[in-house]
Order: C-alpha cells, then structure tokens, then sequence
C-alpha cells in the first residue's frame, strides 16, 4: 500500500461497536493500551516510529475478535470447519467506540491516486 496516497483519501467518522476477546486473567486489563507504544506489532514499528501511538486491536464482530487471538481454529471453508482452541478459555467484550477519522481503502476504482488515474484509458 502507498501509504503517502493514504492521506489524500477522504475520512470520515465512523461510531460503532468493536470486539475484542481476552482470557479471564487479562480482563482487568483488556482495553489498556499504555504499553502498546513499547512493542512493534502489525500495525506499528514500534519504539522507533517517527510519530509514536497506542493501539488497542479490536474485531468488527466476534468472529474476527477470536480468531485475532487464537480462540477459534481451522477455517470454516474447509473440511471439519471451525474449531474452538481447548488450551484457554475465552471472553468476549463489545466496546462503543467512535472513530474519528476513517478512510475507506477497499474500493481502488473511487479512491485511485492521481499518478495511478492519468493511465486509465
């Protein structure tokens, strides 16, 4: 992805609820996110990222939030389908979270950068 294209996209704000699934021991702290700007992870370089932030990973539905950490195996495209881990037990949390400022990155016909629409014929 051309993350330099990214901010020229239109945003917008989006409120909606996210999940997230935590075992029991880390319900205490299962929003937190102060440590998160200590540790590189998927979406962050971590430490030495020029603009430092928190992160807190949350799914769009439950689905997503368990398969995020492990809680649901296989995939239910195939044989056998899903299965649920047996080595922990699992919580769901469902947190109202407005986002500010969303963009939509999925259609490239709307949101196309200008180099990539002067060679559209």
């Amino acid at each position: 992805m051309n993350l330099a294209a990214v901010a020229g996209l239109p945003s917008r704000p989006i409120a909606s609820i996210w999940y997230r699934t935590v075992e029991p021991r880390h319900l205490s702290t299962a929003l937190s996110y102060s440590h998160t700007r200590l540790f590189a992870s998927r979406y962050y370089e971590g430490p030495t990222a020029a603009t430092p932030f928190d992160t807190v990973y949350l799914g769009e539905n439950s689905l997503v939030a368990q398969f995020e950490v492990g809680a649901l195996l296989g995939s239910p495209l195939t044989p056998g389908g899903l299965v649920p881990n047996p080595k922990g037990s699992w919580l769901i949390l469902n947190a109202h979270v407005p986002l500010t400022g969303v963009a939509d990155v999925t259609d490239v016909s709307v949101h196309t950068c200008p180099s990539r629409r002067r060679h559209r014929s």
